[in-house]
């Protein structure tokens, strides 16, 4: 192998967890997300396997074979130790205990969740499929949303030092939210973005935003 040559590690769990569950290749399922543990853990979404935990070379399913097929589309820890992960169709899930349970008030059949951000100022920021919402402390306030009117998916979603809420969608371009202030400004196409369609959003150290679009490249705001 040559100096400048890396080697990459495939992670796969071809063999059957403690639990006996076979996890072969996920299941045969596509990776939709992963997400870092504070412990180490490497958590990891697909597309109908549910969730799979890789901590010191084990794996262990949340989503048994035989039970509903769990789409994970977002996961996220935030600041006490909760593990959360937004679902294709059946809401927001918590972990509780040695599993995974459906938060109250986001357990709606249809109901996609696509981007999760814990908040520096507590909460937790909730994109989906009709909209942005805060969860916090049992309780659900929507910032972007519109009764009876379809609105775009919110694919990502970072915050600033100052509270500024940034989320990308997947038709609407970017929004800038104040949560003081309320209603959320957008930013479209004719504004400078090459795509309306957003799918992941990066905050840098200079502040400056980056913005992965849906076939038009990256822009930096």
């Amino acid at each position: 192998m040559g100096r400048h040559q890396r080697r990459w590690l495939v992670l796969r769990p071809l063999q059957k967890s403690p639990d006996g569950l076979t996890a072969g290749r996920v299941q045969g399922r596509g990776t939709l997300t992963v997400s870092p543990g504070r412990d180490g853990a490497l958590w990891v979404g697909t597309e109908g396997a549910g969730i799979y935990r890789y901590q010191q070379g084990n794996w262990e399913n949340f989503g048994a074979p035989s039970g509903p097929r769990l789409y994970i589309w977002s996961v996220a820890e935030d600041a006490q130790g909760t593990i959360w992960a937004g679902t294709w169709g059946t809401g927001l899930l918590a972990r509780r205990a040695e599993g995974f349970e459906q938060v109250p008030g986001l357990e709606g059949a249809g109901l996609m969740v696509s981007a999760l951000l814990p908040s520096a100022r507590g909460g937790l920021w909730v994109g989906t499929g009709a909209g942005l919402l805060r969860y916090e402390n049992g309780r659900t306030t929507w910032y972007w949303h519109q009764e009876g009117r379809p609105v775009p998916q919110v694919r990502a979603i970072v915050e600033s030092g100052d509270g500024t809420v940034w989320f990308g969608t997947a038709g609407a371009g970017l929004g800038c939210l104040n949560p003081e202030r309320g209603q959320p400004h957008l930013y479209r196409k004719q504004d400078g973005l090459a795509s309306d369609f957003i799918e992941c959003l990066r905050l840098d150290n200079q502040g400056a935003l980056w913005i992965g679009t849906s076939g038009a490249g990256l822009n930096r705001f």
